[in-house]
């Protein structure tokens, strides 16, 4: 009867080993960011992170790559649509990223790395 009482506690102690916790939630800037620049937002702390489209005959159509500070803000942006030949690099500098060639101002974020403005299409 001993025993009985020993098994009770270990049995239900090794149940709690099978919970599994929910993944981690997206931040507000991977799914700001994965949203307007078109690529699959990653869950928990990202350090740094690229991406490749591939259209239905394996060929690249699109490519994104990023590097993301400690506080979950992309340093660095790098974006190539292969399909309509165009593309970007654009860098962290205080409340705008900028180009990474001409260093114009190309995207105004409010807060902690939030796009604030997109340039009009066109």
């Amino acid at each position: 009867m001993k025993r009985l009482y020993w098994l009770i506690p270990a049995a239900l102690l090794l149940t709690a080993c099978d919970r599994k916790s929910a993944p981690d939630a997206f931040t507000p800037e991977m799914a700001s960011f994965s949203n307007e620049f078109e690529f699959d937002p990653l869950r928990g702390p990202v350090k740094d992170f690229s991406q490749t489209l591939l259209d239905e005959h394996d060929v690249v159509v699109k490519k994104v790559s990023a590097q993301l500070s400690r506080e979950g803000c992309f340093d660095l942006l790098t974006l190539e649509d292969v399909e309509n030949k165009t593309g970007a690099t654009l860098l962290l500098d205080a409340n705008y990223y900028v180009d990474g060639r001409t260093h114009e101002k190309r995207l105004r974020l409010q807060g902690k790395c939030q796009l604030a403005e997109m340039p009009a299409a066109g």
